[in-house]
This record gives C-alpha cells, structure tokens and sequence, in this order.
C-alpha cells in the first residue's frame, strides 16, 4: 500500500494562497515506526515534518482572521495537554513525540489536537460559519461506512493517512488526518471504524478541561470493539459539538452526538437484528434529545445535504444489497 504525493509548490499558508490550486494524484500513506507511543510520534513528526509546519501555520492564520491570537492558543495547548494526558498518557506521549520529531514545541502540538474546539471559539466570536463540511453513511448491510470532508481547499495538500503500529494493547490502524494530528477518519485491524462529522449548537460548548474530539476519535479507533470504543467515549470528560460514526466489521454503528457534556447514541437498537438500512449525518444533530439545539444553523446546507442522502439511500433499495458500491 505504498504511495507518493506530488507536493505543489508554495505554502499552504491562508495568506497568497487564493491563486494556487492545490492538487495531488496521491495521498501520502506515512508508517509510522516504533515500539513506545513516544517512538511512534517522533516518526510521525520527523517524516512529515514540513508538512506539520504548513499545518500549523495554516491553523494559526486561520485563528489570527478571526481574533484568536497565538498567546492564547499556546494557554489552550498548555492546558490540553494536561487534559489529554490524563485521558490517555499514551495518546499524550505520541503528541509529544510528534512535537519533537517536527522539532515544535509541545504545546503547539496539544493546541492542534484542539484545532475544531479552537476554531468553534474563533468563528462565534467572528459570527462567521465554517467554510465547508462533510457527509457521513454506514451501510450496515455491507459494513462500510464512508464520508467526504469539504474542508478548506488549501487544507489538500496537507492530508495524509498513517499507518501505526500495534503497541502494547493497541490495534495496528490506518487514519485519514491531517499532519500532527494523531487520528480522525479510521480503520483498526479488528474493523472498527471512526468518521467524524462537526456539529453546532448557540454558543461554542468546549473547555480546555474536556478531551478534543480527534483525541476522542483516536481513542476509538485504538478499541478492540465496538463496547469498548462506545464505553471509551462516554467514560471521557468531554465539552463539544460533534457527531462520531462508529461501527465494525459485523456491520453494527453507533452514531455517537455530543452536545456539550451531553451524549446521546443511535444505532444500539439494531444489534442482533437483520440488517437496517443506511443511515447518513451530516452536520446537525438528529437524536429528539438535543432537537432545537442547532435549530437556527444551516451549515453548508446541511438538511438539505441529509435529506438527499437518504433520497439516494431510498432510491438504492436501503443499502440493504451488501454491494460496496451501492451508495455512490
């Protein structure tokens, strides 16, 4: 599964870039060498190390447009790691590792973990949406899930997936993520998968006490089940507006939504049963519990979005067919 990116010229920096158009044939697939989570991260930063750089400067560009000035950033950063380490000293020392092979400072690391929770603050404050978002679906059926992720364009040449090692008790997974952020999208080697959809709520609902959700999705997918991620997720201090796909090999999901400190999880009710059909998230919430919650945001037409995907999904006999294929 060897792969090479053709990097384009430039930066990926927020600033100039209007005029580049970024392309790449590949994604970068990074194996990331060691036996400690410490040694794992050092691989990571030390091959990606420039691309973590582009990463964090597009991030703090980014915050700067919309009011949220490095010093505070780098009081997030400091403070999340604490957070993170107590979560998972593992995941904690892997961060560190990744600052350190990308020869940053830690906290800058930590802050990135941070990145959603960080720009949730910058934009409420700036009253500006997010620039793009994504679409998620499980097919039970076949057991795949899938999602697309309508980020920002200038973000594409800085996607990579990694590929870690088992260590200790960890699984060996692959992740679609950004440079030096530890997981996002994913696939363990006992078939627990992860997609990731962000979620809006009134006021941006995160603290520096509360566990970031890439860290929340990295914890997933190091699971040896689906009992095990579900029981990870609602045991973590969390603060967030996020929505997180799991679902395993046996073609069982939980579709996992946090509004604040609340979870709320679907899907549970189909296990041991036949096959329900696909189900798709987008970027509002869809439990009754948190109804209204998100009542006045549209994000990139978000409804709009859901209601088509379950239109595809209905027109393709409920992804019940097991093809792979089905939804496209």
């Amino acid at each position: 599964m060897d792969a090479v990116a053709e990097t384009p010229e430039g930066t990926a920096s927020r600033r100039g870039v209007a005029d580049k158009v970024l392309r790449f044939d590949k994604l970068p697939v990074v194996d990331c060498e060691g036996s400690t989570p410490w040694e794992i991260g050092f691989s990571h930063g030390t091959q990606l190390q420039e691309r973590v750089a582009e990463t964090l400067s597009f991030y703090y560009d980014m915050y700067e447009e919309h009011g949220f000035g490095r010093d505070e950033v780098r009081t997030w950063g400091e403070a999340l790691a604490g957070t993170v380490r107590r979560f998972s000293p593992d995941i904690a020392d892997e961060v560190e590792g990744v600052a350190d092979g990308a020869g940053r400072a830690r906290w800058e690391l930590f802050a990135l973990q941070g990145r959603t929770e960080l720009l949730g603050i910058a934009l409420h404050r700036a009253g500006r949406p997010a620039p793009g978002e994504c679409t998620s679906i499980c097919c039970p059926a076949s057991a795949v899930v899938a999602q697309n992720w309508d980020w920002d364009p200038c973000m594409s040449a800085l996607i990579v997936v990694l590929r870690l090692p088992r260590c200790g008790r960890r699984p060996q997974m692959l992740t679609l993520t950004e440079a030096g952020i530890v997981g996002k999208v994913g696939l363990n080697e006992h078939g627990v998968g992860t997609c990731i959809n962000i979620l809006f709520g009134r006021e941006p609902a995160t603290s520096p006490d509360a566990v970031p959700v890439h860290v929340l999705a990295r914890a997933a997918l190091s699971c040896g089940s689906l009992e095990e991620a579900e029981a990870v997720l609602r045991g973590a201090p969390r603060h967030c507006h996020t929505h997180l796909l799991l679902a395993d090999r046996g073609g069982r999901y939980r579709m996992v939504e946090f509004c604040g400190q609340e979870l709320a999880i679907m899907g549970k009710e189909h296990d041991g049963a036949a096959p329900p059909p696909a189900r798709a998230h987008t970027n509002h919430y869809l439990h009754p519990r948190f109804a209204g919650v998100d009542a006045d945001s549209d994000l990139c037409h978000t409804r709009e979005r859901h209601q088509r995907a379950q239109e595809i999904i209905r027109a393709q006999g409920g992804g019940r067919a097991g093809e792979g294929h089905a939804l496209a």
